[in-house]
């Protein structure tokens, strides 16, 4: 609607408002800091890729990939008092399900209360790992997600307990974008897809829509990639859109497991970035590019990745 959009407009320059003065604020407020990192362990993020009469359906399945490291990045004060914490989960905000009709932070979002009524003065911040065929198990409730973030943050806390890696030496960055490929397919192909038993059949039935306005499907969609390299002590590995868990030990073993940090959501997210056994397999993390849903400027944003994607992320 028409005061929907006006809403819309009105939100979103007041976001680039406080988003720009954030920035200047810290920028105003940087003092000196010690960090150091280690890491933990939890058990609630479970694979939801599940293999059943030869598809790959979404629920719990205790065999597949799953990462439950929890990363814990430690912010220090010169004189040794914890200002703050960023920490990392890889595994879907997502204990709550549709039926829950509140607003929540989920299970991250509680961890972070855990800890900082814990460590008072310190800010606790939450960095989302490769959890894209990931969910919280069980889940349903919000006192399960409750639950959750009391083992998350009481895992963090004990960690920061430990001794940690000092990181000292220089801040490096790097930053590229890369072209990411996708499967050039045929109109009959395309709607061959839209029959599948999954979340497919919507990405096809959308590429159909586009090809029927007389408009082409692109080959390849651009996105960005960063590394941030603290020192000699740890390599933040910034992956974007939501990476399916088994990239953090692809990208270990292409930069060694040790010292390194694997996180997604960052810098761009266009839907699931699957690896070349995903998109064989097929399932709702095929998907592809789904930024056609947000509004009809992005609706040629659409399509399957083609399994070279997973060459070309480590290659980058």
């Amino acid at each position: 609607t028409a005061d929907g959009v006006r809403e819309t407009v009105a939100y979103t320059r007041a976001l680039q408002d406080q988003l720009v003065q954030l920035v200047c604020d810290a920028l105003a407020r940087l003092e000196p800091a010690r960090l150091s990192w280690g890491a933990g362990h939890v058990d609630f993020p479970m694979n939801r890729r599940l293999p059943q009469s030869g598809r790959i359906v979404m629920s719990d399945n205790p065999a597949g990939a799953t990462d439950r490291s929890v990363p814990v990045l430690r912010i220090d004060s010169p004189e040794g008092t914890l200002r703050g914490v960023l920490f990392g989960c890889a595994c879907h905000n997502t204990t709550l399900t549709g039926r829950d009709n509140v607003i929540a932070g989920d299970y991250a979002g509680f961890a972070q209360e855990h800890l900082e009524q814990r460590h008072p003065g310190a800010q606790a911040m939450f960095m989302s790992g490769c959890g894209a065929d990931a969910n919280p198990s069980p889940r349903g409730s919000l006192e399960l997600a409750r639950r959750h973030g009391a083992t998350l943050g009481g895992e963090v806390d004990r960690v920061l307990g430990t001794p940690l890696q000092p990181i000292t030496g220089d801040l490096n960055t790097a930053h590229r974008s890369v072209e990411l490929p996708l499967q050039v397919l045929s109109r009959a192909e395309v709607e061959t897809r839209c029959r599948l038993p999954s979340a497919e059949s919507v990405m096809a039935r959308h590429m159909l829509r586009v090809l029927d306005r007389g408009e082409t499907l692109p080959p390849t969609y651009r996105a960005p990639l960063a590394v941030w390299q603290l020192g000699d002590a740890l390599t933040l590995v910034a992956l974007p859109a939501e990476p399916v868990a088994d990239y953090a030990a692809l990208v270990g073993r292409v930069l060694g497991p040790d010292r390194l940090w694997v996180a997604g959501f960052n810098n761009d997210c266009f839907g699931y970035l699957p690896t070349a056994q995903v998109v064989r397999e097929g399932g709702h993390e095929a998907i592809g590019i789904t930024l056609w849903i947000w509004g009809q400027n992005l609706s040629r944003n659409a399509g399957f990745f083609a399994p070279e994607v997973e060459q070309v992320v480590l290659n980058a």
